[in-house]
């Protein structure tokens, strides 16, 4: 005995009003924090120099992505929040540690 399946799908239809929601959405999710006004290209240079060597293995590793990826972020190409969160947190952690030695070898 065969039974037939009734596939019922239904169809969407959108006011003017609930697109303009949809896409006032859309667009203040991905506008929460406007990359421009994080960081500018002079910043992400400065932030790239203060970071320790080996910064591209570290924050690729931690996020399951390639260093030419973290290379991207870094370079303002591509846009990634944690990514650039990340990097900020390991060049403030250098920036702390590299202090710590100067003040230890300043005390010798």
């Amino acid at each position: 005995m065969y039974i037939n399946h009734i596939h019922i799908y239904k169809i969407y239809t959108f006011n003017t009003t609930e697109i303009k929601q949809i896409y006032n959405r859309y667009t203040t999710f991905n506008k929460i924090i406007p990359y421009t006004e994080i960081m500018t290209k002079k910043d992400l240079n400065k932030l790239k120099k203060s970071l320790p060597k080996g910064y591209r293995d570290l924050i690729a590793e931690k996020f399951d992505c390639s260093t030419g990826y973290v290379d991207m972020v870094l370079a303002g190409t591509r846009k990634n929040i944690e990514v650039l969160t990340a990097a900020v947190s390991l060049a403030q952690s250098h920036k702390t540690e590299m202090e710590a030695l100067t003040n230890k070898i300043k005390s010798l």
